[in-house]
Formats: C-alpha cells, structure tokens, sequence
C-alpha cells in the first residue's frame, strides 16, 4: 500500500490490473485503470501492454486503437512476450517476428518459444519444434509441456509416447501442473513398458495439490478403481467431493454418480447414484443428460416419463 501510494509504477500495476476484467463494477474498474494507466506513463512495460489492450478493446473506455497499438509496439520492443503475440495476432507479423528473432537471439527462452509458436502457426513444424527443444534445453518447463504435447497428439510429427512422457516428466519436475497430470495418464495408459500405476497416482495427486483441479478427480478415480493405491470407496468418495470445491464440479458430480451406479468399488446404490446424476446434469454435463434421459425413458428409479427422456435427451 505504501508503495502505491508512492506512486510506485510496480506497485500500482499490481494494485490495478487485478481490477481490469468485466466482473468488477466500473467504480472499481475505472480505479484500476488509473493506477494501471500511471504505471503505463511511467514505462512499465506490463502496464503499457495492459493498458494499450484495454484501449485496443474499447469496452469500458473509449477505444483508441492507434494509442492502444503503439503500447503495444512499445512493450514488444522491450521484449515483452504478451505484446509480441499480440502484434502478431494483430496482423503485425513482420514486427512480432523482428521482436521475437532479437530477444531469441538473446536466448530469451520465453521470445525463443513464442517464435516457435510462430513457426508452427506458419505450417513450419520442423523449425518450431527445434526452437521449442532450444527453449526447453534452456530450462523453459512451457516448452517442456509443448513438446510433450506435440509428441502426445502426433499431429504435426509422427506421435512419441516415449518422447511425450519424457518431456512432461521434465515439465513436470520443474512445477508444471498440467504436465504432472498429463504424465500420470500416460504412465497409466501408454505403452506397456512404460506403465506404472503407483507413479501415475503420485503424478495425479501432484497435480491435484499444485493446483491443477480436475486432478482431485484422477485421484479419486484411482481409489475407485485401485489404481497405483489401495481400492477405497471412502476416499473415492472423500476425493471426489474434495473435487467439487472447484471449476467443473458436473464432473465430480457425475463420476459420484458412476461410483454408486457402476458397482465397481462399493455396492451398487441406485438412489445414491441418481442423486448426484441429477446434480451433474443440471449443470449441463451432456453425459449425465443423456443418462437422466434414459432413466425416464426406461424408468430406472424414476417413474416412466417420455417427456422428461426428450427433455433431458434433447440437453445432451
């Protein structure tokens, strides 16, 4: 607080930017693009890049996209990522790659994976996926991930599930969160060599503690099922509820439901189960619509209703 109302430009950025997104009430918001605005006029390079995107928007202030653009260009020049992507995305490619070729000749790791980026965008797979092992031989763990990615999917290459894992274990050393989980299923669903269910289960529950939160439900599917940890029905359930205290919980709902429905780690208990498939397809969750419909339409629990099935049917 102190430093803000030094004038700090750090400071001021951090106290404002938080108040930029459309969930803050323009009272609030038009404070934080004040601050945010001070530390732009100070030269701070993420301030210029933010404030430069709220005039290029035009949302909530009036829009000035030739202002808004110079931020922009300012910020890129100083090697800020964010502004060189948005350059790019913007239809300014020679400027973006003159930023990104400059400070990846640095060996900036952060301007070397963006230019990657710009080479697969630009159909050169080859050259963005060296650019993305030079960034990742420099200790950049979101090369590490993308890599992992590319050798996951095989779209571009030929698919590596050897390469992948190797890669997101890498990533995943260094506090990626999603390479953890990413690594974990590999390492319980790849190849047969490479299988191994009690460092999936680590992998997922590290995932789930550094934050990832659809991993609490990769955690508790391996109790369910006794994956890399003792079968357990009462800490499925306790993970699975553990899940629903974050995004997405149609999922936790719904895989509550297959815990009681399915039989597989404790009896089955039809009322149980129809409880939570209800929760999941309120929320939207189209596999959890569909099997609400076919109760109605089968009347599983529920008395026969046709115009509930293609009701529910009709969600999904």
């Amino acid at each position: 607080r102190l430093a803000v109302e030094a004038r700090d430009p750090a400071a001021c950025f951090l106290y404002g930017v938080g108040k930029l997104n459309d969930d803050v009430d323009d009272y609030m918001y038009q404070k934080g693009l004040a601050w945010v605005k001070h530390s732009a006029e100070a030269e701070f390079v993420p301030a210029m890049h933010a404030y430069g995107c709220e005039l290029l928007r035009g949302k909530r202030i009036s829009q000035d996209k030739r202002s808004g653009l110079a931020l922009i260009k300012k910020s890129a020049k100083q090697g800020y990522v964010k502004s060189i992507q948005m350059l790019y995305s913007l239809g300014e490619e020679v400027s973006a790659l003159k930023y990104a070729n400059e400070f990846a000749a640095k060996n900036d790791p952060d301007a070397i994976a963006t230019l990657a980026e710009m080479k697969l965008l630009d159909k050169c797979y080859e050259d963005g996926i060296s650019l993305y092992e030079k960034a990742a031989s420099l200790g950049f763990k979101e090369a590490m991930f993308n890599l992992g990615v590319i050798y996951d999917n095989g779209e571009i290459c030929e698919k590596d599930t050897y390469k992948a894992i190797m890669w997101y274990q890498r990533a995943a050393e260094l506090g990626d969160a999603q390479s953890m989980d990413n690594l974990a299923f590999l390492l319980e669903n790849g190849p047969e060599d490479m299988r191994n269910e009690e460092a999936a289960f680590k992998w997922y529950m590290k995932a789930a503690e550094a934050g990832l939160s659809k991993a609490w439900n990769d955690v508790a599917t391996c109790y369910k099922h006794g994956v890399g940890v003792s079968q357990s029905v009462e800490n499925a359930r306790e993970y699975y509820i553990k899940a629903l205290e974050f995004e997405e919980p149609e999922i936790a709902y719904y895989n509550l439901f297959l815990l009681y429905a399915d039989g597989i780690a404790t009896k089955r208990n039809p009322g149980e189960a129809l409880k939570w498939l209800r929760k999941s397809a309120d929320r939207g969750l189209p596999d959890a619509c569909w099997n609400l419909g076919t109760h109605f339409k089968l009347g599983i629990i529920v008395s026969q209703d046709f115009n509930q099935a293609f009701h529910w049917y009709s969600i999904a």
